[in-house]
């Protein structure tokens, strides 16, 4: 295991950096502002450089600069307009000159339209360095040494690290991830209902929640619980029967803002969240922030919070990239469920005679 080490001290201090990260609500920009108020909180000058996304038109996919929904919360930092006219390397070019970064920070970089770093690079001196979300790393350009075009390479987790270990470049790195300011922890009551929330998909395409298991599993817990799920995102047309037909699952809509879920957490007794498998899994550093317990899959990175109830993988299916995709039991989901309620009526029973 690779000791993690600060950003702070790869970095030259109180240069301008350039962080590259979708721009609108996403898991990769909460988890990219984190690192940026991080660096300004030491005094770095960050500006954002919106990432594309690639959306199927037909029988193609085209590149967009996705907007927020919700202009207002991305007003306080300085976030660059790009348009799909311009190549990245032509859109991001003027805007070195003008405020002559010494840094940019990629994530997620789409390595297969890389092409722009090497000429940045070229033109400008500028050191570049991704930070790969290593579900989306193909293994080609892993082992043909593509990412030996960065200055650095910053992972997040063990098994990231241990990817790369062979990149005189890579570094095992960490932060806060987590937005205190909204996700921390509340005093959680010790009586009555004992509180469950999962986070189901809002991207039906690239779904790994488990849902269906969560869903099945819960419906037969509850029968003889006092406890209740709330469920966020999207449900397929079983799941909400399954809801409609049961008082103590609430599924509370698709897109709800962060600072709802940061209140379903702090309101939580426990979190839900065997995935099939993981980037970084920032939603379970939120959860713990707010004082959840954790049900996810025993398979790294989810696993990197031991102090989880950690459901045996019942098999591992290659994918084409680097993480597998990890199969689950729902009696394997029921259980933890179950340990967990125990769990927690117990520490409420120790609290009340530890207050008497």
């Amino acid at each position: 295991m690779k000791k993690k080490e600060n950003p702070l001290l790869l970095l030259n201090k109180k240069s301008t950096v350039f962080i590259k990260t979708y721009t609108f609500e996403s898991g990769l920009w909460y988890l990219a502002k984190s690192l940026g108020d991080y660096l300004i909180s030491n005094g770095f000058k960050v500006i954002y450089i919106p990432k594309s996304k690639y959306i199927k038109d037909g029988v193609l996919f085209k590149r967009n600069y996705l907007k927020p929904k919700n202009p207002e919360d991305f007003e306080r930092e300085i976030i660059l307009n790009f348009t799909e006219q311009k190549t990245i390397e032509d859109s991001i070019l003027p805007w070195i000159v003008k405020y002559n970064p010494e840094y940019l920070i990629s994530f997620e970089t789409l390595m297969e339209k890389s092409q722009w770093i090497p000429k940045l690079k070229n033109k400008t001196g500028i050191k570049i360095i991704d930070i790969p979300m290593i579900e989306w790393v193909s293994e080609s350009f892993l082992k043909n040494k593509s990412y030996r075009i960065f200055d650095q390479v910053w992972n997040l987790t063990d098994v990231c690290s241990d990817h790369f270990k062979y990149y005189d470049n890579s570094h095992r790195v960490s932060w806060n991830f987590v937005d205190n300011r909204i996700f921390f922890n509340k005093e959680k009551s010790d009586l009555g209902t004992v509180k469950y929330y999962h986070a189901a998909t809002l991207n039906p395409e690239h779904d790994s929640k488990n849902t269906n298991l969560i869903i099945s599993a819960f419906d037969k817990f509850s029968k003889t619980a006092d406890a209740k799920l709330i469920v966020s995102g999207i449900l397929s047309k079983k799941n909400l029967e399954i809801v409609e037909n049961n008082s103590k699952i609430y599924h509370v809509g698709e897109g709800i803002d962060r600072s709802k879920i940061a209140e379903i957490y702090q309101e939580s007794d426990c979190v839900i969240a065997p995935s099939t498998r993981e980037g970084l899994g920032l939603s379970l550093y939120e959860a713990k922030a707010c004082g959840c317990k954790l049900i996810t899959s025993d398979y790294p990175p989810m696993n990197e919070h031991n102090d989880s109830y950690l459901c045996q993988v019942s098999e591992v299916k290659k994918s084409r990239e680097l993480i597998p995709f990890c199969n689950i039991q729902e009696q394997e989901v029921l259980n933890k469920i179950l340990l967990s309620y125990e769990d927690i009526q117990n520490e409420r029973k120790n609290k009340s005679r530890g207050s008497l």
